[in-house]
């Protein structure tokens, strides 16, 4: 079964890829993104990136290793007009851009830990919404970054094993 998240947000940065990776690593992700990838000329398709986790920045952070890994998920990008997005029964947001993660039913932990975190990062920093599809819900700021944690611990406890299953990076080539 896929794992999909989706992030609506009310505005985009001009220098959003450099933003992103660094509120990545304040979570642990030190990313690389792939060399072809621009939020504004994105295409579609299967992000890879370069992710080495920086130890003891989380729970199970040093089950990682040190070595730089390869991980990544589908993401799709799209603008529309503006609309309201209800967040809850008491509050609402007005937004513009869609974002759509998802990861394969053979996922790795860390594609899961950067999928979590790659949209409550994105969400936070846009002032925008997580809406995880799986529990039915929707995370704005710190709840989406703790709902990234919980959805990723809970992956990993799940998935012991793949922490030795998981693809070093080896270039971009």
């Amino acid at each position: 079964m896929s794992f999909e998240l989706s992030v609506h947000t009310p505005e985009i940065l001009t220098n959003l890829e450099s933003s992103w990776l660094k509120a990545l690593s304040e979570e642990g992700l030190i990313c690389e993104f792939h060399p072809s990838f621009s939020v504004n000329s994105w295409g579609g398709g299967f992000l890879p990136v370069k992710v080495q986790i920086l130890k003891n920045s989380f729970p199970t952070s040093n089950k990682y290793g040190e070595d730089p890994l390869l991980a990544g998920f589908e993401l799709d990008v799209d603008a529309y007009e503006k609309s309201v997005f209800e967040i809850n029964e008491t509050s609402q947001i007005e937004v513009c851009r869609f974002f759509f993660f998802r990861t394969a039913m053979r996922r790795s932990v860390i594609d899961l830990r950067l999928q979590c975190f790659a949209a409550a990062t994105l969400a936070n920093m846009l002032n925008g919404v997580v809406i995880d599809h799986q529990a039915g819900e929707n995370f704005t700021g710190q709840e989406a970054l703790k709902n990234a944690e919980r959805e990723s611990k809970e992956y990993e406890d799940f998935y012991e094993k793949n922490f030795s299953e998981l693809a070093l990076f080896d270039g971009w080539n």
